[in-house]
């Protein structure tokens, strides 16, 4: 079943808490943390695979893109025949092509606009036949378009890195965004992390009292001491 980010950070901890000795230190922050990271390479995973990815996707409404009409270099301002539009968005997951972006275009869906290489951004004025269609370029977060008419209302739907960074994403309330299947994997690998990267400290009596002083405290354990 579909399940929030919060339910299954629970669930994640639910499973290890009895792995752990009361000397653990476990923030909800860095057990999410572990989630997003390993929804990544399940992401990964399934676009090596060739399988259906419409369950990674989220959607982004721009009320208003951007423009520039001047660019500064060593100093000097350098102003442009034509303003440049642009769209800054959050990060999308590496190395799965161009399944990364799923509909960039009008916000009403009605005009998808062409994805097209950063030459072939640069060059389009001299393709002939479609040198007036809508296009867009992804590069480092930024989205270049051309040819939106006047349309400054856009919509993005694409599969990013953090689900958290997507405007209106609640933790407690908002379907984290990962096929019903994978959720079980999910769990499983992260929990199997989360023992491995917490090496359980020896304590020989669970008497509620801070022993990690006295024991080898991994990693995970000083990061967690020090946020809190």
């Amino acid at each position: 079943m579909e399940k929030t980010l919060q339910r299954i950070t629970y669930s994640c901890i639910r499973q290890v808490k009895p792995r752990l000795s009361d000397d653990s230190l476990l923030s909800d922050k860095w057990v999410k943390d572990q989630i997003v990271a390993v929804r990544n390479i399940l992401i990964r995973e399934t676009h090596n695979s060739k399988a259906t990815m419409d369950q990674f996707y989220q959607e982004i409404q721009y009320p208003a893109i951007q423009s520039v009409n001047s660019v500064s270099i060593g100093g000097l301002t350098f102003h442009l025949d034509d303003k440049k539009w642009y769209v800054t968005i959050p990060s999308t997951v590496a190395d799965i092509g161009w399944s990364d972006l799923k509909f960039v275009g009008d916000w009403d869906y009605t005009r998808s606009y062409n994805r097209l290489t950063f030459d072939a951004f640069r060059l389009i004025d001299y393709d002939r036949y479609t040198s007036t269609d809508p296009c867009y370029t992804y590069v480092e977060s930024s989205l270049k378009l051309r040819n939106t008419y006047g349309v400054e209302n856009i919509t993005v739907i694409g599969i990013f890195e953090d689900p958290r960074n997507i405007e209106g994403f609640d933790d407690k309330t908002s379907i984290f965004p990962l096929p019903d299947v994978l959720i079980p994997k999910l769990e499983l690998i992260v929990t199997k992390n989360i023992l491995e990267k917490m090496a359980v400290p020896v304590d020989i009596v669970n008497d509620r009292i801070d022993n990690t002083q006295n024991v080898v405290v991994p990693t995970a354990q000083k990061e967690l001491k020090q946020q809190g």
